[in-house]
């Protein structure tokens, strides 16, 4: 019986040290904003009075030291404001106020679409339409994102043929691109969209570049016989920027494109030169 009592006394303060120790260890660590030099969000506002927050940091109360914001999830994080101020905003009488129709319906039957309205700036009597200006901004929006349930329906995207080319160099051609069912009936567009697979393009480049670089064959591999070292031998060729249709020397190719127009090489009779070449000299 005396050994059942002093097991569950014994129970007792070990719960009792281990509440303790963790309420000991919720208080070491705290929210709290630095004194010298402590960090604010900036103001609320451009213009007028605003507010600024404090920028908190979890602190080692026991050790007087900065530590991880991890520390102190467990600590209700208070929120520390002030006053802000900025030059007067400046008061600008609007003759007109914006308008707005209700959201129609959306583009879509299922899947992603857009809903629109219409916005336009009004004289205060209501009678005349003005230009945007003489309402305040921003703008409402006039169209918006949608959604519709999923399109159940499957659906792929088609293109048709490519148009000629616009020009003999640096041309466009454009083509059609459908949306279709597995039968080939055309679809609304969201069913491919749907689908997750990406459009086609309807317009690229055809035709060769107006202005490109045109190289010629590499020289003669070379070194510096002054220096007697075959490190710095290089090899060299002609690099020009031609007028594909006229044939002449251009200005207009792009300098990222260049090719080089010298290069390392390796000379294999270099060494059996500078011997003879020091052999000469003495």
């Amino acid at each position: 019986m005396v050994t059942k009592f002093i097991s569950l006394l014994l129970s007792i303060l070990e719960n009792l040290i281990g509440e303790s120790s963790l309420a000991l260890y919720s208080q070491q660590f705290l929210w709290k904003h630095e004194e010298n030099g402590g960090k604010w969000t900036s103001c609320s506002v451009t213009c007028g009075e605003g507010i600024t927050e404090s920028l908190l940091h979890c602190y080692d109360a026991l050790n007087e030291l900065r530590v991880e914001n991890s520390k102190c999830r467990d600590q209700h994080k208070p929120l520390l404001q002030k006053k802000c101020f900025k030059p007067p905003c400046k008061v600008r009488k609007y003759k007109g106020y914006w308008f707005e129709t209700d959201w129609g319906d959306c583009s879509s039957k299922c899947g992603r679409g857009v809903q629109s309205r219409l916005v336009a700036c009004i004289n205060l009597a209501g009678t005349e339409i003005l230009t945007d200006k003489n309402c305040p901004l921003p703008k409402p929006k006039e169209h918006k994102e949608c959604s519709k349930k999923k399109c159940n329906v499957q659906a792929k995207w088609t293109s048709g043929p490519w148009t000629k080319c616009s020009a003999p160099c640096d041309g466009k051609r454009t083509r059609k691109i459908y949306c279709k069912n597995k039968n080939g009936k055309l679809m609304n567009y969201d069913y491919c969209v749907a689908s997750g697979k990406k459009e086609p393009a309807a317009v690229e480049m055809c035709g060769m570049p107006c202005h490109r670089w045109v190289a010629g064959d590499w020289g003669r591999c070379k070194f510096n016989k002054r220096k007697k070292t075959c490190s710095q031998a290089k090899q060299s060729r002609c690099v020009l920027c031609i007028d594909t249709i006229t044939f002449r020397k251009s200005k207009k190719c792009s300098d990222k494109t260049k090719p080089l127009s010298t290069k390392s090489c390796a000379k294999v009779a270099c060494r059996n030169i500078i011997t003879t070449t020091i052999a000469t000299k003495i």
